[in-house]
């Protein structure tokens, strides 16, 4: 590929095959009043010249510069990171580095709570909805490599025994199609990204537990930095 300056423009050179003649393009005239001095031109000119050569040469980062550079947003993709920054997306992103959400690639309906499994989340009995919380950390345990899952299951023995400490009494055993719904909850919450799990967890548990959730989160984003 070659390539050429011309009137303010880096132009691809393109040329038909078996022809001596150049493709010809479309041109614009260049912006009224923005005409380089001559030196100047030709300075441009000569970097533009060499630029295909340069990139020949160029290199992938290594793991750890790619590794220091990620986005804030980005650490632990795409398990522990946090929500797709919706600015860019569109190319609109201001923050670069320093963006609080995801710049990574993610699924196109990422998996999350209805209105009506959010309201019933909410107004489980403790001792229940502990119970549904336990069994998703648990379900997510198999596909998590250590020392993350260590991590992991420390924070699940916080959360058994905080169930282990509510009185048997404060259970209320749900029928008929609030079971139902309970069951499908279930299933949702471990279907939920690890990130999203905390988060739900710190939403709906006790104050205590919200604080050891997203602390717990935070030391599981940090630990993903290193590996």
């Amino acid at each position: 590929m070659a390539l050429r300056y011309y009137r303010t423009f880096i132009d691809e050179v393109v040329t038909i095959e078996n022809s001596k003649t150049e493709e010809k393009r479309a041109c614009s005239m260049p912006p009224t009043g923005t005409c380089l001095e001559e030196e100047c031109e030709e300075e441009l000119r000569a970097q533009v010249a060499c630029l295909a050569e340069r990139a020949a040469h160029l290199e992938p980062l290594p793991r750890a510069v790619v590794k220091q550079v990620q986005m804030a947003g980005s650490r632990g993709h795409p398990d522990l990171c946090r929500r797709p920054c919706l600015h860019f997306a569109v190319g609109a992103c201001l923050h670069g580095e320093e963006c609080l959400y995801c710049h990574q690639p993610h699924p196109e309906r990422a998996v999350t709570l209805d209105k009506r499994q959010r309201l019933l989340l909410g107004n489980l009995p403790e001792a229940d909805l502990l119970e549904m919380l336990v069994l998703a950390f648990e379900a997510k345990l198999r596909g998590v490599a250590e020392p993350c899952a260590a991590r992991i299951r420390a924070f699940l023995e916080v959360l058994e025994r905080a169930a282990a400490g509510v009185p048997e009494g404060r259970r209320v055993a749900l029928q008929g199609r609030l079971q139902v719904d309970q069951r499908k909850l279930q299933q949702k919450l471990q279907q939920l990204s690890l990130a999203n799990l905390f988060g739900v967890t710190a939403r709906v548990a006790s104050a205590e537990l919200a604080t050891r959730s997203w602390e717990a989160l935070e030391n599981l984003r940090h630990l993903s930095d290193s590996l």
